[in-house]
């Protein structure tokens, strides 16, 4: 019979390391003091969405040693190893989902954040994610080489926080977010245990020759196989179905640009959050925006609508949309100066030389604010008869806008050709008199109503023989704002008296947000 030969160093350090390990998958006050504090502290970091916190939690978590416990315990011969670790990982579960659902349910906070969202997202690529992580915190228990720090890293990411995550999102009622969370946190755990039973086996700790010991092995080998096989199947379909949101959310995202560019060249789409869900049977998908107009532009709920009907035909699925609107003049190139520059220049305009005139308007007014001098272009829209203001005007004019704003002041006017009544036909002369009658009555109403257009056609048939004209006319109106009988009795009374001809009157509100 041949000597038996004594173990080298190599294996000698091994079973070492073994020794230590078994030894510290127990029951100890330390282990429970440990996944304790370490839970409550990424139950804190997922809830007020600090990385920096959660990441401080996965170093000092422990939960990572029954799992391998569990590896050594099917590849060795040590049963007690393997009863301590199943039961040791089973209370540590349960434990960390009680207390996160305790200390969710006593926090006041109700609202998910991208900390909690990132662990309610499981691919298949968090499964090969957590089989490298396995691999490479089992090869540091062996190898000096490899920094622990760096290991503790690697697979503490994998198993705290979506358990912690599966807890909390309880505790909100969001038994989606409970569901994938739960489902990342056993994907690691099979994964790290294939992989550990794998590792150890290549590091030639191997079950022995005897027949129990073969058959714990072969059936660890098989059920952990399994179980990664079984899991992969969900994770693999959410990893299908991630790619098509990204596609999704890609072209809702251009399709909203696109049409936001439609209302307006300076108008601007920011904060696009897209998020999907299943009510009914029905996907939706919801998507938020802020979206940055110029004064005076709107977005109608016709607007809206039609943006709803694009997207729901590109998507095959029901869009919900929630717009934060915002009508700023920082889409313009005008800033808040040139702004407060260009009113006062109206004001000074109205009151000096339009004042005593009859018949002439302010068509556009366009103020640039230079930091050496001002300059004014002025449009004026002509009336029939109205005196035009000469060169002396002008002049004055110029001199005054220099002493107001104390800078110098140049200006230039130019006026859109008088047209005379024998000019124009009878539509245009309605529709010139409905715009004057609306402007002078529409601010007694509501001065949020804004003229958006005036339309008039002659409606006479042939064998009728007084003339009969139809008047269309839409108004921009805030959401949920309607004319009353009233008003329109009042505006209609008002067409009347000032205008000398029969025309039916339509009016029709454009809503806007």
């Amino acid at each position: 019979m041949p000597p038996k030969q004594k173990p080298n160093s190599v294996e000698l350090e091994r079973k070492s390391i073994l020794q230590d390990i078994i030894e510290d998958v127990e029951f100890s006050r330390s282990y429970f003091i440990e996944l304790f504090f370490a839970t409550i502290i990424v139950i804190l970091g997922l809830l007020t969405g600090s990385t920096a916190i959660v990441i401080g939690a996965m170093l000092i978590s422990p939960i990572f040693l029954p799992i391998l416990g569990v590896s050594l315990g099917i590849i060795s011969s040590k049963d007690k190893v393997l009863k301590v670790a199943l039961t040791l990982l089973g209370i540590s579960v349960v434990s960390v989902f009680v207390l996160s659902f305790v200390v969710t349910k006593i926090t006041p906070i109700v609202d998910t954040n991208p900390e909690i969202l990132a662990r309610a997202n499981p691919t298949i690529l968090d499964l090969f994610i957590a089989l490298a992580s396995a691999v490479i915190g089992i090869l540091a228990f062996f190898d000096n080489k490899i920094a622990s720090s760096s290991a503790g890293v690697a697979i503490s990411i994998s198993l705290l926080p979506p358990l912690a995550t599966s807890g909390i999102a309880a505790a909100f009622g969001d038994y989606n977010i409970m569901t994938r969370s739960m489902l990342l946190f056993l994907a690691n755990v099979g994964a790290i245990v294939f992989a550990g039973i794998v590792t150890l086996y290549v590091l030639n700790i191997r079950p022995r020759k005897y027949k129990k010991d073969q058959q714990r092995w072969k059936y660890g080998v098989a059920v952990s196989s399994a179980f990664i096989l079984l899991i992969s199947i969900p994770l693999t379909l959410y990893f299908v179905s991630s790619i098509q949101e990204s596609r999704t959310s890609r072209d809702i995202t251009e399709t909203l640009t696109n049409e936001i560019d439609s209302i307006h060249p300076e108008a601007e789409l920011e904060d696009v959050a897209i998020t999907y869900e299943r009510v009914d049977q029905e996907d939706l998908v919801n998507v938020k925006a802020t979206i940055l107009l110029p004064e005076q532009v709107f977005l109608t709920l016709d607007k809206e609508q039609e943006l709803k009907d694009e997207l729901k035909k590109q998507t095959d699925q029901t869009v919900k949309l929630k717009f934060n609107i915002l009508n700023t003049l920082l889409v313009r190139e005008n800033n808040e100066q040139e702004g407060k520059t260009e009113k006062a220049v109206e004001g000074i305009i109205q009151n000096r030389l339009l004042s005593g005139s009859d018949g002439l308007n302010i068509d556009s007014l366009e103020v640039t604010d230079l930091e050496d001098e001002v300059l004014v272009d002025l449009l004026l829209r002509t009336g029939q008869n109205s005196d035009l203001p000469t060169t002396n005007d002008r002049e004055d004019l110029e001199s005054i806008l220099t002493e107001e704003l104390q800078k110098p002041a140049k200006l230039s006017i130019a006026f859109i050709p008088v047209t005379t009544i024998e000019d124009q036909s009878v539509e245009s002369l309605i529709r010139g008199d409905i715009r004057q009658q609306l402007q002078t009555y529409l601010p007694f109403i509501s001065k949020e109503l804004t003229i958006q257009d005036v339309s008039v056609a002659n409606i006479t048939s042939d064998d009728e023989k007084d003339t009969m004209y139809q008047s269309d006319i839409l108004i921009l109106a805030p959401a949920a704002f309607n004319l009353s009988t009233e008003d329109i009795d009042l505006l209609e009374a008002n067409f009347e008296r000032e205008i000398g001809y029969s025309v039916e009157y339509n009016f029709k509100l454009i809503n806007y947000r």
